[in-house]
């Protein structure tokens, strides 16, 4: 699943409504060991919110709580099955968030909460369920297994038709989903350089 694209350019996000939807169901194949890696330059801040590996984080619309979901979490549970949750990535120029969401499910459950300026590097890396964040290619958070035992990678950039839980405003550049779980050395390594879309482990390529 590749969008080429030329070098020099990014996706550009409103904040409102611009989105780059891809079916739910898309990595089936793909759980528990994953990478989602990406380039961002965020423009908005989000809600922040604790770590937790229960409940639903900083999205209640009354409430005036938003995320930016950079990278959507399917609800696992419509994609794939009541014991899946789909992973993805609330960037702020407040933080980033990882959440995993599945029925009546939706934690953030890693939380950076430094300021993000500029460009920034960012990869959420899921290892036999538990997830890791690098920002800039340096461990930031790590967290427990998820409770759940299926853990899927999610590919909608910038919101989702699924649900009104908020949309990334910024840009986005090389958007890479991996069905592997990613070193921190292999991060470093490709991170500042363009990839041929053939590498192996790669299954989805936003360039």
């Amino acid at each position: 699943y590749t969008l080429p694209g030329a070098a020099g350019y990014h996706l550009d996000f409103d904040g409102r409504n611009d989105e780059v939807e891809v079916a739910s169901n898309t990595f089936a194949n793909v759980k528990n060991n994953f990478t989602i890696e990406l380039w961002a330059n965020p423009s908005a801040n989000r809600t922040e919110t604790a770590e937790t590996n229960a409940g639903i984080s900083g999205v209640s619309i009354p409430s005036r709580q938003i995320q930016r979901f950079a990278v959507f979490p399917d609800q696992g549970g419509l994609a794939y099955g009541a014991t899946h949750v789909g992973a993805g990535l609330s960037i702020g120029k407040n933080g980033i968030s990882a959440y995993e969401h599945g029925n009546n499910y939706l934690p953030s459950r890693l939380v950076y909460s430094n300021a993000v300026s500029g460009w920034t590097h960012v990869a959420l890396v899921y290892a036999s369920r538990a997830p890791q964040l690098y920002v800039n290619g340096m461990l930031a958070r790590s967290g427990s297994a998820s409770p759940f035992p299926n853990v899927h990678p999610s590919g909608s950039l910038g919101g989702s038709v699924q649900a009104a839980f908020g949309n990334f405003e910024g840009q986005l550049d090389e958007v890479r989903i991996w069905n592997v779980a990613l070193s921190q050395s292999q991060i470093q390594s490709n991170m500042l350089q363009s990839l041929t879309g053939t590498e192996p482990g790669l299954v989805a390529y936003f360039r």
